[in-house]
């Protein structure tokens, strides 16, 4: 929005996000998708419910899921950039991590392989779920956070955990990407601002080469 510009309506909300606290709103580089995100108690469990809306073709699909984030990100041997949309959930059956390519691919494009991997949640922490996810297009990872201070990172093109740690005692509510590391930043329930990136010396050491 900008100067004296009015909210405009761009879609109704879901009825799956009935009676959600709604905790997040995305959206795509083109704005062309845009994603809901939000969070309810059911049955001791934090359930998690998205709504991803295209502008173009003015359809909504509910999606069960906790967090998410598109990033754009370019496929070995493609000359363009494929529009990712990943997110993750944790259920009653475990967590899972999807990573897909959302649109049709770019003219001569191939399309961009669907991962599905299974997202690790310790014994210790029988209730925890993601809250957050942020992706960095310059070393196409994932970043995901979770309610009790875990972060996992992801290799976009494999679906690979890289890396998992935690990060904070206490809950990390909010979380923005930091272009100057190539990073994340969030903030705790202390206040404590925490920033995360990576080691490109570590990274690179710890990557196949073709």
């Amino acid at each position: 929005m900008e100067g004296d510009a009015l909210p405009q309506k761009v879609f109704d909300r879901h009825s799956t996000l009935k009676g959600c606290q709604i905790i997040n709103y995305r959206t795509d580089e083109a704005m062309k998708w845009l994603l809901l995100v939000g969070i309810s108690a059911q049955q001791q469990r934090v359930v998690g419910a998205m709504q991803l809306y295209s502008v173009d073709r003015n359809v909504s699909q509910p999606i069960e899921g906790h967090a998410a984030a598109f990033v754009p990100f370019t496929v070995e041997g493609n000359k363009l950039p494929s529009n990712i949309f990943a997110f993750s959930v944790r259920n009653q059956t475990g967590g899972k991590l999807h990573i897909i390519e959302v649109g049709a691919p770019a003219e001569g494009n191939s399309n961009f392989t669907k991962k599905t991997v299974d997202v690790f949640f310790p014994a210790e922490a029988p209730n925890d779920f993601p809250v957050a996810m942020q992706a960095s297009k310059e070393h196409g990872l994932l970043y995901m956070i979770t309610k009790y201070g875990y972060i996992h990172l992801y290799d976009i093109e494999t679906g690979t955990c890289i890396y998992m740690n935690r990060i904070s005692g206490d809950t990390i509510f909010v979380t923005a990407p930091h272009e100057a590391s190539n990073g994340i930043v969030g903030v705790n329930r202390k206040g404590q601002v925490l920033s995360v990136s990576i080691d490109e010396t570590t990274l690179s050491a710890t990557l196949p080469t073709n």
